[in-house]
Order: C-alpha cells, then structure tokens, then sequence
C-alpha cells in the first residue's frame, strides 16, 4: 500500500492515537491478504498496553455471521432446514411463535421481540450474571409478536440468540464448542471464541471503555449469553475468515459462500438487504457484504467490498466512535477510482441561523405523525445538532443534499419537504422497509383530560414489572426499576413519548391500562393495578 494513502488512512484515526485515549486495531485485506494493520491508541489505560493487530476485542453483532456460518454447515448436513418451525427445537416458545420458522430468525423477520430491550425494560441489569434459560424465559414470557413472521424486518438481537440455542440443541454441542471444532480450528483462528464464561481470562483482550466527564471510565458487561453476539477475536484472525470467504476451507466450498450471502425476502416478495447474518447492499456503486457491532464499550464494522476482493476492519474499544462511518472513509481512500456518487458525510448537521421550513430542505424540530399507521418521528434540535428519533432509538443526521438526510449508519434516511403554505414533512426510508410520509403536527399536547386517571400503577406479566406514573406539576413521570424517572410528553391524544420508549392509553374513558413500545418492541401490555399502601414499587 502506498505511502500516500497510509498517511491518508493513519489521519482519520488521528483523535484516537494516544497513549492516554482508548482507540482502534484496523486491518485492510485483499482477499484474506494483509495490506495493512495497525493499532491506534491504548487496548488498556490501566496498564498502558497498546492496541495491535493481535488485541482482542468483542465484536457485538459482527458476531451474527458466525452464528449463521455454524447453522449453514448443519443445514448442508441435512440436521436442519430453514423452513423448520421454531418450536421444533425450542418448543417452550409456545403458542406465540408457532408460525414461526428458521428463516424468520435468520433474516429479522420473526417479529420476536428483542431480548436485550425485554431486559432493559424488565429491570435486568447487563452487569449481572443471567444463565441462558432465563434469558430465553423472558423471551418465551411473550404473549404477542410485533408482526405477523415475514411480514416486516425488524433487527431483533432475540432470533440469533434463539439460533444459538438451536445449534446447541442439534449438534449436542455448545456454540462456542461447535465453531471451534467446525469454523475456528480448521481455519487456523487461534485467538477466536464465543466467550460464554464472563470470568475467563483472555489474553490481550482491550478494556471497554466509554468518555466520561474527566476522561474515561471503564464499560464493559458480565453478561456472557452468546448467539447474538459474543465473538472476542483479533484483526490477524478476521484476516483469516476474510480469507475464507474467497477460498472456503471449511465443507460446502463455494456453495456454502453462495447460501450466505443470499439475500431473503418478505412475505408480500420483496427482498431484503440481508442474508446469513450479513448485510447485503452497495456503498457508492459497488456491493457491500458487512456487519456492524456495538456491546457496551466496543464498536467493531467488517466490510467487504467481494467483487474488488477489498476487505476493511475496523474494531474499536471505545463507545463514542463510529467504525462503520470509518470503513466508508477508508474505502473512498482506496478504492477512489472504483466509486461512484458523493463520499460519505463526515460531520452531523448543524443548526445555522434562523431556518424557514418553506426551504423544504432543512428539518424543523417537532412531532412528526403518519395517521394511518398510528405512529409518530420526532426531530429534536440539541446543542446544534439535529436529532432524529423513531421507535428504536435517536440519532444525528447526516446530510446527503438535496433535502435528504441519513444516520451514521446509513440504515434510516429521511427526505424533508413542505408544501405551499409551509408545513414540514418527512419520508422515512428505513432499510428493508417501504417509505413512510410523517405530516408535522402544529403542537404537542401537554394536558389531557385524562392525565389524572392515568397517574397509578401498571404491572405487566410479560416483564414482570411494575411501571409507576405520576404527575409532577403538569408533567407525567414515569418511574420503572433499573431507570432514573422520565418525564413523558404527550404527542396526541392518549399517547406519551419519553426519550426512548412511548405509552398509547386506549382511546376510550377508562384507564385500564396502556401498551408500551420501546427500541425493537411493540405492544408490551401493561394493565393498571390498585395502589399500595406503602407507596413503593413492587416488582414481581
């Protein structure tokens, strides 16, 4: 690799290439090939170790891939077919999930509520030691979907969990043992596991860490459920699965590479930019196989660009940092003359000035509704920056041009327009998802004829968890264990929006309850509950 375009590269991690800062390990492939590797910054600020190629980080969600590596090797076994139902192997999901099948879990088109936001909502810290069974309980707790199976995609961390128990129940092995003895062996990845035992010692494994307020503090879990996530590995050993992907090794050959990467599809037909724990899409005219992962204090992104035989990893222990944004950064460095369109934007939009929404090309702060499918977009404006957040959680937009904005990750884009006499609008394009027009509302509500009934409590069996609301002045807060007290808003009549999650009361006069949706989740059932003498939450 030239000179050049090292120097190019090394300055994009320039912020990071410290030794009182955490960073990145970054490794750049040509077909399994090591073009270039380096460690930016400190894999531990305790011990002053820094980061290299051989720096052990989890990669979060990048992991799926492995999960979906291991179940297409049983699948070519004919010890699986991904049109089996889920309760063929995990029949204690009931009732709820009978329609249900291996594809569904696959490809995020279960309707499976995700299991890390049940957890968040239940009160169940990441900190703490939960065994697998309990875990799936809150899963199998469940008494809806949020969607009929195939109907929608919706990423839920609960299907490739569920996969890795599938794989343990098939092969009589745990996952970590099944890809070590099928994936990780034969490849030569000496320094790669699932790490489901959170009290093993791994060498040269990088600190978590997050920015605090002098500095750093240390973020890391003791949660060591796997499936979803879990893979702890190195920038020398995806160098090797890289590697893989061009001359597979491992039984199935080419074949097996080809069901990888085939895309999947919804029920009404329409294909999915995703595959076998994979995201199949193109980044500037060129196609795009990647993964990204976020688990408390790693960031991690592997795209491939496989018709270039162009591979960029990017790993990360610090949460403030973007690898994904990075990897396109890097790309349009390298391979300059192969792309097409504008590169990737590099910083959040900014507020400048007083903005009339007649432009119909700047985003203006508000509740934006779609009331056909009852469901709302905020856009906030916060320290100058422009916030957009939906159902699964908040993000700073990145302008494309033209009106058009996306996220970091490029996942969500929006268009904005007014109309002649001035009022905003949005089109929300979500990955594989139709776009969905939001019609700015005039003004939230902030009282309500009903706010005095809906102050109480709420049990929900589903989590069992007990929700407190109370009024504060004219404001509605929401108290829940595991959480510091939220303040709701009310967007429309019967319907209250926190930071994250909304409650929708039914649109009648008696409260007997409400229905929460929160990041991946939709419809939790909570029923009101008679008052407590002691004035304490009771979790059940």
């Amino acid at each position: 690799m030239k000179q050049e375009i090292i120097r190019k590269i090394d300055r994009l991690f320039s912020k990071w290439d410290h030794k009182n800062t955490p960073g990145f390990a970054l490794g750049i492939f040509q077909r399994g090939e090591v073009l270039y590797s380096r460690g930016y910054g400190m894999a531990s600020l305790e011990h002053a170790a820094p980061i290299t190629s051989r720096t052990i980080f989890d990669l979060g969600s990048t992991s799926k891939q492995f999960v979906a590596f291991c179940l297409a090797l049983l699948e070519r076994r004919g010890k699986i077919s991904l049109e089996d139902n889920l309760r063929d192997y995990i029949p204690e999901v009931g009732s709820v999930a009978k329609s249900v099948r291996i594809r569904h879990l696959l490809h995020h088109t279960s309707g499976i509520r995700d299991y890390l936001a049940l957890m968040e909502l239940a009160g169940l810290r990441y900190e703490n030691e939960y065994p697998d069974e309990q875990i799936i309980g809150l899963i199998t707790r469940q008494r809806n979907l949020n969607f009929k199976p195939g109907d929608e995609f919706l990423y839920s961390n609960s299907g490739y969990l569920l996969l890795g128990e599938i794989i343990k129940r098939v092969s009589g092995l745990s996952l970590r043992e099944f890809a070590e003895k099928n994936i990780f062996i034969p490849l030569g990845m000496r320094n790669t596991h699932f790490h489901d035992d959170y009290t093993e010692i791994v060498m040269r494994k990088a600190a978590g860490y997050a920015v605090a307020d002098k500095g750093f503090k240390v973020d890391i879990s003791l949660l060591d459920v796997v499936g979803d996530g879990g893979i702890n590995t190195c920038i020398d050993d995806l160098a090797k699965w890289d590697a893989n992907f061009y001359n597979n090794r491992v039984s199935g050959g080419r074949e097996l590479i080809k069901r990888i990467t085939t895309q999947g599809c919804l029920n009404n037909g329409r294909p999915l930019e995703y595959a076998h724990g994979l995201f199949v899409d193109t980044y500037r005219g060129q196609k795009t196989v990647s993964h990204g992962g976020a688990w408390v204090g790693y960031r991690s992104e592997l795209m491939r660009f496989p018709e270039k035989g162009f591979t960029i990893a990017c790993l990360s222990n610090l949460v403030q940092t973007n690898p994904t944004c990075l990897a396109k950064r890097i790309a349009d460095i390298c391979l300059k003359d192969s792309l097409t369109g504008s590169a990737t934007p590099v910083k959040a939009f900014r507020a400048s000035g007083r903005v009339k929404s007649r432009s119909g090309s700047v985003p203006t702060a508000g509740i934006y509704l779609n009331a056909l499918q009852d469901s709302f977009v905020e856009i906030i404006l916060a320290d100058g920056k422009y916030i957009f957040r939906d159902d699964e959680s908040r993000y700073e937009l990145y302008p494309l041009g033209g009106g058009r904005y996306t996220v970091s990750s490029g996942s969500k884009e929006i268009q904005v327009s007014a109309d002649v006499w001035g009022r905003s609008s949005i089109i929300l394009r979500k990955l594989n998802a139709a776009p969905v027009k939001f019609q700015k509302i005039r003004s939230t509500r902030t009282n309500s004829c009903q706010t005095p009934e809906i102050v109480g409590r709420y049990y929900s069996k589903e989590l069992s968890a007990e929700y407190v609301l109370s009024l504060k002045g004219t404001k509605i807060v929401l108290e829940r264990l595991g959480a510091d007290k939220e303040e709701l808003h009310e967007v429309v009549a019967g319907v209250f929006a926190g930071r994250y999650l909304s409650i929708r009361f039914k649109k009648d006069r008696r409260v007997a309850g409400f229905l929460l949706d929160y990041c991946r989740i939709r419809g939790i059932v909570f029923e009101k509950v008679a008052k407590k003498a002691d004035g304490d939450l009771n979790h059940k």
